[in-house]
């Protein structure tokens, strides 16, 4: 027992003592996460001057590199010409020789001029794929390190800083495109050109024997022919030589373009990848300081760097020595510039020429507008042209990272919007394209002459400034002028939007159409709060977030008017075609007058007056429709291209959940997943989508395609009802399904949906299934004829859950669908417009029936609405009680022209029934009076047959005729 006690307290001291040590250990594993915790801002910088010192160190090797490559190249420059000199000396040796072996030697001298290239492409391209190497490792280093900085979840001002420095850093992806298509196209050039190389070399003993033979049959003298013959095989051994070098040498040449083409795609996609990132995140981060004092303080600071008189004195000089050594190509660029300037003075004597033409319909032409829009055009491009040619000059004349080269790409950027805002005002001069063609109010376009001016004296100024800020990359110049400027055009831009905005300037319609007073309103506070947004970023420092706002909103102004001038070019087409149509409707009235013998001229306007009175709003509404379809879509699809760049800041939106739901994933079990941010918003505005495609998509899909090809319209309103119907239904369940609404969940609303339609909407349920049974099986269609019950009418709508039928009182009568699937149905004009019409008539009795067969085929045929074929035809039916029965039965091409043909066929027979004294019976009846009996009078009345004692006749016969119909 003593024994077994003693065990157990060993074990138990055993097990205090491993405790102890364990928690000892923890606490010093805690003591030492403390203490690199304290030293690890220490360690970082020790860590980064490691890196730091790594990196000189390669800079130092690759130097040493440079120079070794830098001494080969020398080497195998004085080789190569050695190697030229000795080939010279071949060709001249074989002047004196036969016109064979000197092409033999020509041919060995391009080889080697070739091998020379080669050598130096090889050289240059060796030293590109070094820095393409070297360049790739700093975009992968500078990817890594700002993962790893926004992993830390550093969003200050200093780590926007650097980002927004990477990004300047960044290569212009085209240029990286661009260089990636010619390193191949160089590949495949080379791999061609070393196939021809392998054939010249397989065929040079065989021209070797070629020119032997040659030299045989074209020398008489031995002794020459000796000589000449001893040349040839140094001449086709320094050919192989060549060929083989130079083959080897393509052949390495290859290998490098390969490797420069690796690298360059690498480099492409880092970049790419490093320019989504810090999109992403730049958008989110402050790029500088909030505006304080000291900010104010280094305002003249940041102006002075900008704008150094030096350093414009500096770029003047550069440039006019720049003209002075390229001074033919300045002087034919001053003469270009000049044709211009009388091209923009003939244009405004050309553009008031074009507007009278468009007052005489019988002169307009569509050609004039697109006269008008060149000339307008034209007129823009002077100050763009000098604009850009300066820019142009400037880049020229200084090296890229210059100050000067840095102005001219600022004034070349400028360019655009100097054209934009010249072609605005001359676009909305009098007699213009806007005035004259487009038909713009005269509200509208004074206004746009007045905004003009001021805008481009104060935003043409920020914008060069600013893009030459951003150029020359200097923060201090970015973060007092740029920022300066993002704030003048905020508040500049925003008091114009507010001004043109307000009622009767910018929006003004014309003849007295409604005017969209709640998106107006809706505009001017949006845009007003869009560039506050943009002056209150400024403020706080998101200037690279601000800048990225201005851009695209200056070029959403660009493509307004773009969009504009698209939809003038369209009204203007359709308009025309309206007004020759009403010219043509205008004349045949006139004629119909003049041949009815009435004064045509009294009360009513000239045709061509009454087709000039028609503006843009006189189009019709489908054509409206279509054209403001197509000018929507224009627009849409250009925004999304100029806000493409915002995009990828919208995708730090995920990070933020709102709510959560739950999933199946493939093996059956659950999952939860969240609904973000923008996953709610793209759900939104996928439903919205759903929503204007369903009004608008189908009536596109009726105009614009369906209305071109051969079908007819009831088939085009079928499909356009299905594409509805299909677009809700997608559009629903991918915006649901954004918002967390997945098919297992919609499965068991669709089960419950089927349960209740079962009891309460079955109704409801039969009419919708009878619906789309119409649409598709089409036993009626819109624009048909129908008889169902007691309604007759023409088919206007078919909807999902009842058909809309125009009757001939003109009231609407709404059925629902099912009442055309389970009751009789006549269609009047299913597959044939044509019906039969039946006149009844009764002649008397003793009439000639022959020509009554003659009267009413003759009534026929003097009927226009009566078609010819089938013909009509008459029938002696009966023997009627007090008429013969004929009957005329003729065959009327249009269901609305049945009551016409009636009518005039009635008053046809009438008339040639009179003029042929043919009677139309009417039903009779002969009464007879007999004499009553004598037991059946009394005594006290009068006898029969008289009145008053005297006799009366004993019988009488009269006739009552009644006719009725």
């Amino acid at each position: 027992m003593a024994g077994t006690s003693s065990e157990a307290s060993l074990g138990a001291r055993v097990l205090r003592t491993r405790t102890e040590s364990e928690l000892a250990l923890r606490r010093a594993e805690l003591d030492l996460a403390q203490v690199q915790q304290e030293t690890a801002g220490v360690r970082r910088g020790v860590l980064e001057l490691r890196q730091r010192l790594l990196r000189q160190q390669l800079a130092e090797l690759d130097e040493l590199v440079s120079r070794a490559q830098s001494k080969l190249g020398e080497r195998s420059e004085t080789e190569l010409a050695l190697l030229i000199e000795s080939l010279e000396q071949q060709r001249i040796a074989a002047t004196d020789a036969p016109a064979a072996l000197l092409a033999q030697a020509e041919r060995n001298v391009l080889l080697g001029n070739e091998y020379i290239e080669a050598n130096q492409q090889l050289g240059a391209l060796r030293v590109e794929t070094a820095e393409l190497a070297r360049t790739r490792e700093r975009l992968e280093q500078s990817l890594r390190d700002t993962e790893s900085r926004l992993a830390l979840g550093a969003v200050g001002e200093a780590v926007g800083s650097m980002l927004l420095r990477e990004r300047q850093r960044l290569p212009v992806p085209q240029v990286l495109q661009r260089r990636v298509q010619a390193l191949r196209t160089q590949g495949v050039e080379i791999r061609l050109r070393l196939f021809d190389l392998g054939d010249e070399l397989s065929q040079i003993d065989a021209r070797r024997h070629a020119l032997h033979a040659e030299l045989v049959d074209g020398e008489d003298n031995e002794t020459a022919h000796l000589q000449f013959a001893q040349s040839i095989d140094p001449l086709m051994q320094t050919r192989t030589d060549l060929l083989r070098r130079l083959d080897t040498t393509l052949r390495r040449l290859t290998e490098r373009i390969e490797q420069a083409e690796v690298n360059v795609d690498r480099q492409l996609a880092d970049s790419l990848q490093l320019k989504a990132l810090l999109d992403r995140q730049l958008f989110w981060i402050p790029s500088h300081r909030s505006v304080d004092l000291g900010w104010l303080g280094a305002q003249a600071a940041g102006w002075g760097d900008l704008l150094k008189p030096d350093r414009i004195t500096t770029a003047l000089s550069l440039t006019a020595s720049r003209i002075g050594d390229q001074l033919l190509l300045s002087l034919t660029v001053i003469a270009l510039l000049a044709l211009l300037y009388v091209a923009q003075r003939r244009a405004a004597r050309a553009l008031p020429t074009l507007a009278p033409q468009l007052r005489r319909i019988h002169q307009d032409r569509y050609l004039l507008t697109w006269q008008a829009l060149g000339w307008t055009l034209i007129a823009a491009l002077p100050w763009a042209g000098i604009t850009w040619t300066a820019g142009l000059l400037l880049q020229s004349a200084g090296e890229p990272g210059k100050y000067t080269h840095s102005l001219g790409t600022a004034l070349a950027a400028l360019a655009g919007s100097v054209g934009l805002f010249t072609f605005l005002r001359w676009l909305v001069i009098d007699k213009g394209l806007a005035h004259c063609h487009f038909r713009w109010t005269r509200a509208r376009r004074e206004a746009l002459a007045r905004a003009i001016p001021p805008a481009a004296a104060v935003l043409l100024p920020a914008q060069f400034l600013s893009t030459l800020a951003l150029i020359r990359g200097q923060d201090l110049a970015i973060d007092t002028a740029g920022r300066s400027l993002l704030m003048l055009f905020a508040v500049v831009g925003g008091g114009l939007l507010w001004w043109l905005l307000a009622p009767g300037r910018l929006w003004s319609p014309r003849g007295g159409v409604h005017e969209p007073v709640r998106l107006r309103q809706a505009l001017r506070i949006g845009l007003l709060a869009l560039l506050l947004l943009v002056m209150l970023l400024t403020l706080r420092g998101y200037v690279f977030t601000a800048g990225v706002l201005v851009r695209c909103l200056w070029q959403t102004g660009g493509v307004m008017l773009l969009v504009a001038i698209l939809y003038g070019l369209l009204g203007r087409w359709f308009l025309l075609g309206e007004r020759r149509l009403a010219l043509r409707r205008a004349e045949a009235r006139r004629e119909a007058a003049l041949e009815a013998g009435e004064d045509a001229s009294d009360g009513e306007l000239p045709p061509e007056a009454e087709a000039e009175q028609l503006d843009i709003q006189s189009i019709g509404a489908q054509t409206q429709r279509l054209v403001r379809a197509v000018a929507a879509t224009a627009m849409v699809l250009l925004l999304f291209w100029v806000w493409a760049d915002i995009l990828p800041a919208l995708q730090r939106l995920d990070e933020i959940a709102l709510w959560s739901f739950s999933d199946k994933a493939s093996d059956g079990s659950a999952i939860i997943g969240f609904v973000s941010l923008r996953a709610a918003l793209l759900g939104v505005a996928l439903l919205v989508l759903t929503v204007v495609a369903a009004r608008n998509l189908p009536g596109l899909i009726e105009i614009g395609l369906l209305s071109r090809i051969s079908i007819d319209a009831p088939s085009r309103y079928a499909i356009t009802s299905v594409a509805r119907y299909a677009i809700v239904i997608v559009g629903v369940l991918f915006g649901l399904s954004f918002l967390g609404m997945r098919w297992s969940q919609l499965q068991w609303m669709a089960a419950a949906l089927t349960v209740g339609l079962g009891f309460g909407l079955q109704e409801i349920f039969a009419n919708f299934v009878s619906g789309l049974i119409l649409l598709f099986e089409r036993p009626f269609r819109v624009g048909d004829i129908i008889t169902i019950g007691e309604f007759t009418g023409r088919v206007t709508r078919i909807r999902t859950r009842a058909t809309t039928i125009l009757d001939f009182d003109n009231k609407e009568v709404v059925i629902p669908n099912k009442a055309f699937i389970t009751d009789r149905l006549t269609n009047w004009t299913l597959s044939d417009t044509m019906t039969r019409v039946i006149i009844k008539v009764g002649v008397a009795y003793g009439s000639d029936a022959a020509l009554v067969h003659r009267l009413l085929l003759q009534a026929a045929g003097e009927c226009s609405y009566v078609a010819r074929d089938p013909g009509p035809h008459s029938w002696f039916l009966a023997f009627g009680t007090s008429s013969f029965d004929f009957e005329l039965r003729v065959f009327v091409p249009s269901i609305d022209q049945r009551l016409l043909a009636q009518s005039d066929l009635h008053d046809r027979i009438s008339r040639l029934f009179t003029e042929h004294d043919i009677a139309i019976a009417f039903p009779q009846m002969d009464l007879h009076v007999r004499e009553l009996p004598l037991a059946a009078i009394s005594p006290a009345a009068p006898k029969p047959g008289t009145e008053g004692g005297a006799p009366v006749p004993s019988s009488s016969s009269g006739q009552q005729g009644a006719t009725g119909r």
